[in-house]
């Protein structure tokens, strides 16, 4: 027969961890939400205000202008990651950042360079923001975007977690959630189902342009929704009621 002495203690224990992934949450919330959103907006704000620096300076890498520094490239190629592909390329000859940039799509400047070409490159802030080459353009993973709908939502996503995290970590070690909650019924479905929730809503708000506002409230509307059904799934079923039956003709 079961011990379900070990069975409670257990299930007390698994309070433990869901305790610690709260506080983890809570920390990864704090971080996205106050440090990677607001230097996203400002990163961008600020680019999109560069001015091009003076012609007469020499190019450092502490300018918070638009400079065009000729370098010379390396070798330059087709990544593959999956089913998607990047082209990257290595710059030298340069007064500083010089290395591998990530030039993303591959269709613009795919095929045009190769070792020893010159290309121009636009340097904001020490970091290269897009090359130029054969009368073609390609910005580079560096240069700053506007989406900060990925960090909102994600943050919003962290935050509910560990406040989710709290409630059946804190139920379960308390002994009041055995028989109740379960992991694979309640805590699973509801951390996988927010996690993977708020990625697609991060990622279509951002591919749509949608004010990053609306991302979190989307996750936090669509959770309260999700609580709510796996509330009433859980309320105990009303006896119907039994109606006599007709008399048989």
């Amino acid at each position: 027969m079961p011990d379900f002495g070990f069975l409670r203690l257990w299930m007390r224990l698994v309070g433990l961890p869901l305790l610690a992934l709260s506080l983890f949450m809570a920390v990864g919330s704090a971080l996205a939400l106050t440090d990677w959103l607001p230097s996203d907006l400002e990163r961008y704000r600020s680019y999109t205000a560069t001015a091009p620096c003076p012609a007469d300076t020499a190019p450092r890498r502490a300018d918070d202008c638009l400079r065009q520094v000729p370098y010379t490239v390396e070798r330059a190629g087709r990544e593959s990651a999956g089913k998607s592909q990047t082209y990257r390329a290595v710059l030298r000859d340069g007064p500083f950042a010089n290395g591998e940039v990530d030039l993303g799509d591959p269709d613009t400047l795919a095929g045009w360079l190769g070792p020893g070409d010159r290309v121009t490159a636009t340097v904001w802030r020490g970091e290269i923001v897009a090359v130029a080459a054969h009368d073609r353009r390609q910005t580079t993973e560096n240069e700053p975007r506007d989406e900060p709908q990925m960090p909102a939502a994600l943050g919003t996503a962290a935050a509910l977690l560990a406040v989710l995290s709290l409630v059946y970590g804190g139920v379960l070690l308390t002994g009041l959630g055995y028989g109740r909650i379960t992991w694979k019924r309640h805590v699973w479905p509801l951390t996988a189902g927010l996690f993977t929730g708020s990625l697609v809503i991060g990622f279509m708000t951002s591919w749509l342009s949608v004010p990053w506002q609306i991302a979190p409230l989307v996750i936090v509307l669509g959770t309260a929704g999700a609580l709510r059904l796996f509330l009433r799934r859980d309320e105990p079923v009303l006896a119907r009621s039994h109606r006599a039956p007709a008399p048989a003709r």
